[in-house]
């Protein structure tokens, strides 16, 4: 995801994107030892960190964001500037199209979240009672004086669930 994708109305986000871009820098080396890409920019009028793996979507034919696939983010909006939060999930999209997967949506949301119960504790303000699009989503604070560090933390708990997300796609391979 680059700056490109959508405009900005206000550059009240930039800052966010700057920080979004030096966790990204200081993830990269663990991320990519698992075919992890991080990518920052702006998406719908947010502030965005979004980590996923190739395999995980279908691509995208005039070269921007894939429709279709699963993806971890970290944003920002106005939302979220107005409650003092920043927002993650795990998004889950349009799978049936997935390609190379055999994929019931609902189901493989069900599998994620049985197998996701354990570490849920892990996660701060954490949910999982979304459709199947959503497979989990929470908040942190965005005062908080640690907020760079948590988001970093927030992409480095991601990792064990990239596993997973892993074996629940091997397990429905086409």
């Amino acid at each position: 995801m680059n700056a490109s994708i959508a405009h900005r109305d206000s550059e009240s986000l930039d800052p966010y994107l700057e920080i979004f871009g030096r966790v990204a820098a200081r993830v990269r080396s663990l991320l990519v030892a698992r075919q992890i890409e991080a990518h920052v920019g702006c998406w719908h009028e947010a502030a965005v960190l979004k980590l996923q793996k190739r395999r995980w979507a279908n691509q995208s034919p005039a070269g921007g964001p894939s429709e279709v696939g699963i993806f971890f983010s970290v944003w920002i909006d106005s939302k979220g500037l107005k409650q003092r939060r920043a927002f993650y999930n795990i998004h889950a999209l349009k799978l049936r199209s997935l390609e190379g997967y055999a994929i019931q949506s609902r189901e493989f949301a069900a599998a994620f979240r049985s197998a996701f119960a354990g570490a849920a504790r892990d996660w701060p303000h954490v949910f999982t009672d979304y459709g199947p699009q959503t497979l989990m989503q929470g908040w942190i604070e965005l005062d908080s004086p640690r907020f760079e560090e948590d988001v970093a933390a927030l992409a480095c708990r991601f990792i064990p669930l990239a596993e997973l997300i892993d074996d629940l796609l091997d397990q429905r391979t086409a």
